[in-house]
């Protein structure tokens, strides 16, 4: 609160105001590049079409056959979990027995990725 006084008495309230529309558009932006970037590493990875396949998936199980870093890949699927790319239905996790989309809303998101 303090920043934004002190914002405010540096910049005056307009520029405050564009200061802060910008930084709201910023994190948007920055959110949705991360956002991107993890289905595309999970779409890559094959992990997306391990969950197509309608079984329960183990994060740490398909690391282990994919030759992948689990803690890498949970560290993924708990940040699209976050996002709601991913739900509690298919994906099982180590930490809570947490699961995926159903199979057409994983492949609206898979196309919606490859566009």
């Amino acid at each position: 609160m303090a920043s934004q006084f002190r914002a405010i008495s540096l910049l005056g309230v307009s520029q405050s105001v564009k200061l802060r529309k910008s930084k709201q558009l910023n994190e948007d932006t920055i959110r949705g590049h991360y956002a991107t970037q993890v289905l595309i590493a999970l779409i890559n990875s094959g992990f997306m079409d391990e969950l197509e396949s309608g079984e329960a998936v183990s994060v740490s199980s398909f690391a282990a056959r994919e030759d992948l870093d689990a803690v890498v890949l949970q560290a993924l699927c708990d940040y699209a979990y976050e996002l709601e790319y991913l739900n509690q239905n298919r994906l099982h996790t180590q930490r809570q027995g947490q699961t995926g989309r159903s199979g057409a809303e994983r492949r609206l998101v898979v196309r919606v990725c490859l566009r």
